[in-house]
Parts: structure tokens; sequence; C-alpha cells
């Protein structure tokens, strides 16, 4: 009998302990969502709208969720922070969590690492995610600037974010160094996804320098709308958990398409693919020749040939789609290689059937035709011959994705 008892109460004690366990509240993750805007340039007066839309999608949140909000536009750089206790109805009731107390350029990367403090000492989370809001132009950066201290005490760039300063009447058109931005961003445990809400930043060269800071690289090639992303209408997915970056570029992209013909190209690049897929490339680059007129034809985000309209200040290369340019170059054979290890890397992608471009022929929003077969969303530049006589040509190889491939 008292084996028989000891038996029973320890089957209990294992049930009661179950149940316990079972009982027990599971913790949920919560997530930090930075958005950091450079809008003290041209795109200033759209920004009041898109933070009207964060704080309709705010309302979605679950508890625990912190939106944080730096925006750096004509008036003081400051901060805003909306949960889903929000109570103001309007932006222009939203009071600023914190102001800073001067004139800040948000093309350093100094402020951006100041923005990141703040935000994860504030609100730690289990994982954060940065949407980089203002204007871009891919890895492009100034030749002039040879050494990382002058990058950094000038912070002139041709990346992300133009930075004005027009608040401290320099006007000098400052934008951010995409490796200065990695070498922040590098800093901070747990990033899941990198959003640029800005025109021709996910091209392979900015996702491969951005690889080790976040789980995912999320933008387009092509031009983004003035108006931006439908904050209203994404920012649960931006919150979500598993996060889904298929669901965020469709719910964006069908949002473009009923609201107007124009449309966008958007894509989700998953970085622990890249060693795999370099190491594909690194296969079958060099066995095949990239002469210049291979890739006439080839879908294009920047045309070349629109630079030579005087209104284009900055010359710029071509963005050529890199699954138009292997289908253009590549044997059957090794493009189905390729295929195969670039779905890995691109793991979603949408395209409507148009995106508009304000560079184009006329300048007044022409609207280019979508190439589907081409269109992975994904653009790739191939230092061509006919680039010789221009700044970028030479500073390609200072990329590390153009250090892997030399094929001039």
């Amino acid at each position: 009998m008292t084996l028989r008892h000891t038996i029973l109460a320890s089957i209990l004690l294992l049930l009661l302990a179950g149940c316990h366990k079972d009982d027990e509240p599971v913790k949920r993750e919560t997530r930090t969502v930075v958005v950091y805007m450079a809008a003290e340039n041209s795109l200033a007066d759209y920004a009041p709208s898109d933070i009207q839309e964060m704080m309709v999608g705010a309302n979605q949140l679950e508890n625990g969720d912190h939106l944080i909000i730096y925006i750096d536009d004509l008036n003081e750089p400051r901060i805003y922070e909306l949960d889903n206790h929000n109570t103001a109805l309007s932006y222009s009731k939203l009071e600023p969590t914190y102001r800073f107390d001067s004139e800040l350029n948000s093309a350093n990367p100094e402020t951006l690492d100041r923005v990141m403090q703040y935000a994860t000492s504030r609100h730690p989370a289990n994982s954060y995610g940065i949407v980089f809001w203002s204007h871009g132009s891919s890895w492009l950066f100034d030749s002039n600037e040879t050494t990382a201290a002058k990058r950094r005490d000038i912070s002139r760039r041709h990346s992300f974010g133009i930075d004005t300063q027009q608040n401290t009447q320099q006007a000098r058109g400052y934008k951010m160094y995409i490796p200065d931005m990695a070498e922040v961003l590098s800093r901070y445990a747990g990033i899941e996804y990198i959003m640029f809400d800005a025109c021709f930043m996910q091209s392979v060269e900015v996702a491969y320098e951005l690889r080790h800071c976040a789980n995912y690289i999320i933008g387009s090639p092509a031009e983004i709308l003035a108006t931006g992303a439908p904050y209203q209408h994404i920012l649960k997915h931006l919150f979500a958990n598993p996060f889904s970056p298929e669901n965020l570029i469709k719910e964006y992209g069908e949002y473009y398409a009923t609201y107007n013909s124009y449309g966008v190209v958007l894509s989700a690049i998953k970085t622990d693919a890249f060693s795999q897929y370099v190491e594909t490339m690194s296969q079958i680059m060099p066995n095949y020749s990239w002469s210049d007129t291979d890739f006439f034809g080839c879908l294009n985000y920047y045309d070349y040939d629109w630079n030579n309209y005087p209104r284009v200040v900055v010359r710029m290369p071509d963005f050529f789609d890199i699954q138009g340019i292997m289908m253009r170059v590549l044997s059957a054979d090794d493009y189905s290689r390729w295929k195969a290890s670039f779905s890995q890397l691109n793991i979603a992608s949408y395209a409507a059937d148009y995106w508009v471009t304000a560079i184009g022929p006329t300048g007044t929003g022409d609207v280019i035709k979508v190439n589907r077969d081409q269109c992975s969303g994904v653009c790739m530049y191939l230092p061509l011959s006919y680039y010789q006589d221009e700044t970028f040509y030479n500073d390609y190889d200072k990329t590390q994705w153009g250090q892997l491939f030399n094929i001039q």
C-alpha cells in the first residue's frame, strides 16, 4: 500500500505540475520600431501625413509594442512615441516626448546612433525594426571623400537621406553613406528588419553592406511615391510576430494598386542567404563577358539616357534589375542554377503593372511599364565601359559587393 500510495502521489504531483505549466501565460514577444525621418529636404511637407497614418495604425498595436518616430524637418529635431494607448487624434495635437537641444544633421551616423540609443534604452524589446524615411540613391557616394574620418565629419553622402541643414542656413545636401549606417546598426542586437521608405535602395550592393545588421532588408529598386508607405495599413505588419515580409509587401503593393494607377516595385531580402548566393555567383560570374550591349533592353530603374536632360543635377548609373541581367547573359542551365539560389535570397517581391518616375523625359510623373519577366525587385549596378568618364565609375570597388567580382 505504501508503494502504491507513493506512486499515486508522484503521478498526482506530475499532473499538477503539468497543469500549472499549461496555465502559465506565455509572455508575448515585444518589438520596438524606429522610423527615422530625415525630412529636412523637399519631402518635409509629406511627413505630417505619414505620421498621421502611423497614429491610425498604432491603434492596432499590442501591449508592449512601441513606435519611436524621429523627425528632422524644417523645425527642431524631435521624437514622438506611439503605442496602443495614444490619445491624440491628430498630428497637430501630438506632443513630442523628446526635443533635441540643437540642430542635428540627420545624415550624420552619430545622429542615427543617438536615436538608436534612445529607442533601445527607453523601450528595450525582444526585437527591433527600423524604417528609413527620406530620399535615397542606392550605394552611391562622393568619390572626393577619401578617408573615413572625413566622411564622418562632413557626412556628405550619395546613399540615404538628404539633410539640407536649412535650419542653420548651410543648405549643403548631406547624405548618409551606407557603410557608416551599417557600422552604427551593427552595435544593436535583435534588429529583425530594415525597411527603406526611400527611392532606389533595394540594390544587392546596399543589402550586402547591411547583411550583418538585420534579418531582412525591404525596399524598392525604383522610385517611391512622395506619399510614402501606407502606414495606416502596414504598421500591424511591422510589429507582427512572427514577422512576415510577404504580408508586408503584399499589403503595401495592393494599397497603391487600388489607390491609383501608378503602383510600386518592392522586394524583401533574407540576409542569412547571402553566403550561399555569393558562392553561386562566384562560380557563374567569371564564365561570362559583360559587354555594354548585352544590357540594352534590360529592365532599368534609372534610365541613363534621361540624364541628358539639364534639370538632372547628378548623373546616375543604370539600375538594372538583377534578374533581367541574368536572363540576358546566362545560359539556360546557369540561369536555372542562379534562379534557384536567388530565390533563397529574394524571398518576396511585388510589382505593379507600372511605377511612376519623376526623373523621366518630361519630369512631370512619367509612368513606366514593368517587364514582369525580368522583374525581381532587386537591382544591381555593373561598371560598364561607357561609365568610364563618370565620377562613380572607380567607386564601385569600394563597396563590399563590388570587391567580390572584378568584371571591368
